[in-house]
């Protein structure tokens, strides 16, 4: 099975850029395609892919052969995606990194959920066994999940790359049977509750980038000392009897600032200790605006 991937970053800037893609195969080279709804620096939008409707993404990423036809966009026909990226987490990254030269610092987390582990099988001594071996080896999502997280720490995701695949009870479960259902859940439930991957929940809910990493213990005791004995009013009212050129922070006012009043759902913050003409201009400018 195939999926569908979610990207998403919060830009420093206050933007949230995100984006998704699915993975499908071209039938007449047997070759990956990406089917993006965005565009980067270095992909190229080819003339059967570009302007690609949603629908049409999922029914090329989901053309399991046996199941459902190709489909044709365009000029090319596209099958099932999970021939050649069943298990799409290494794209994901490329992605990642094409889209944010600084991806591996942004990241939180990077997530990769499995539809349960295969059964060990031999190869096979008739043409029935070694096309059913052939499909397996075909749609493997384990050993590009070992790989990734025997690397996490060189891809920059260390700590920070969870893969969720259900371990047993899933073996004999194959694409077609939905009537299933109640195994899928059961199975699904037994391995949630092992402890082993209850801690891979609590961490996977503590992630954080690097760039943004919690505060310290003791920088945090540090400014929860300081705070108290603050009186911003009194502060504000010394630095502005105190501010005698009007000039001071214009800079900042017909800068910074002056987007900030402009854009809709805008948000800044005075990052400072010190700096008490630099919040005054800012509080004076922002009465005027108001």
């Amino acid at each position: 099975m195939t999926k569908a991937i979610a990207l998403g970053c919060i830009d420093i800037n206050r933007h949230t850029l995100s984006g998704s893609f699915v993975c499908t195969q071209s039938k007449a080279l047997n070759t990956p395609v990406l089917l993006r709804s965005y565009t980067t620096t270095d992909s190229v939008d080819g003339l059967s892919t570009a302007g690609v409707k949603i629908w049409e993404a999922a029914r090329a990423t989901s053309a399991a052969s046996t199941f459902f036809d190709p489909i044709r966009i365009g000029f090319q026909e596209f099958v099932d995606g999970a021939t050649g990226r069943n298990n799409p987490v290494e794209s994901v990254l490329a992605e990642a990194n094409s889209l944010w030269a600084d991806a591996a610092s942004r990241i939180q987390c990077l997530v990769s959920i499995g539809t349960g582990k295969s059964e060990f099988r031999d190869f096979g001594n008739n043409l029935a066994e070694i096309k059913r071996t052939l499909v397996a080896l075909a749609t493997e999502t384990e050993d590009t999940e070992r790989r990734v997280y025997s690397n996490q720490e060189n891809l920059g995701v260390g700590g920070r790359y969870f893969r969720f695949n259900v371990d047993r009870g899933l073996e004999g479960v194959v694409l077609d049977e939905h009537e299933k259902q109640a195994t899928i859940v059961a199975a699904t439930e037994a391995y949630l509750e092992d402890p082993r991957v209850n801690d891979l929940v609590t961490g996977f809910i503590q992630a954080k980038s690097p760039q943004h990493s919690l505060v310290t213990e003791t920088d945090r005791e540090k400014y929860l000392t300081w705070l108290p004995y603050l009186d911003p009013q009194a502060n504000h009212n010394k630095a502005r009897d105190l501010r005698t050129d009007k000039s001071t922070g214009e800079w900042f006012l017909r800068g910074k600032f002056q987007t900030w009043t402009s854009e809709p759902r805008s948000f800044m913050w005075l990052h400072a200790k010190g700096k008490p003409f630099f919040r005054t201009a800012g509080i004076s400018g922002h009465r005027q605006v108001n």
